[in-house]
């Protein structure tokens, strides 16, 4: 598990967030976890058709950019955690 510290689109889309996280089981099978989500607005399109986005993440270990789908936003919570799941691989730049 990887805090992560920043997290943006390829696209240039920056969401600012309370914690997160990468959970890396295998390149290609990965999730992360936001809480504290202040883009929901952002998230919202993709989670509803699942179309694959491009993210960079500033980690730990460096930055990384991978595939994935908005597996989740929950929104009704005070959190506003969004998922993330792997659509590809997890590449370190």
């Amino acid at each position: 598990m990887m805090k992560v510290d920043a997290l943006r689109t390829t696209d240039g889309k920056v969401f600012n967030f309370r914690y997160g996280d990468i959970e890396v089981k295998d390149n290609d099978d990965w999730t992360a976890t936001f809480q504290g989500v202040e883009e929901q607005n952002l998230v919202f399109d993709a989670v509803s058709s699942k179309t694959p986005m491009y993210f960079e993440f500033e980690a730990e270990g460096g930055l990384y950019e991978g595939r994935a789908i908005v597996a989740d936003v929950d929104s009704a919570s005070r959190e506003n955690i969004v998922k993330l799941e792997s659509a590809g691989n997890l590449e370190k730049k």
